[in-house]
């Protein structure tokens, strides 16, 4: 399985525009238990501005789908003046020990 990590700034001005967009983004965008499960998410404060972040782990075969859902989701933010966005795969421990030939401590 891989993860898909969806990073998004804001300056802290626009908190409240990302509040309201992100009420719209949730009937908007209704979870989709069909592509995958959140892992985490949260927000925190970095030189950019605010940086919201979350994690979230892809079903077999539904990585293109899920990539495309994520790029509508960040997009609709973008609609915000100020909003950046990044989108990174990341393998599992399990894949990354698997590379080397290993399994993952217990």
């Amino acid at each position: 399985m891989v993860h898909i990590m969806s990073e998004l700034w804001f300056p802290p001005t626009k908190g409240t525009d990302i509040a309201k967009k992100a009420f719209e983004a949730v009937k908007k965008f209704p979870a989709d238990e069909t592509l995958g499960t959140e892992l985490a998410s949260g927000l925190v404060g970095d030189r950019k501005g605010i940086k919201s972040i979350t994690i979230t782990n892809i079903k077999e075969g539904k990585l293109e789908e899920a990539l495309i859902r994520s790029g509508e989701i960040l997009r609709f933010f973008a609609e915000i003046e100020g909003v950046t966005y990044k989108t990174t795969l990341m393998t599992t421990p399990e894949e990354a020990y698997a590379t080397v030939g290993m399994k993952p401590p217990e």
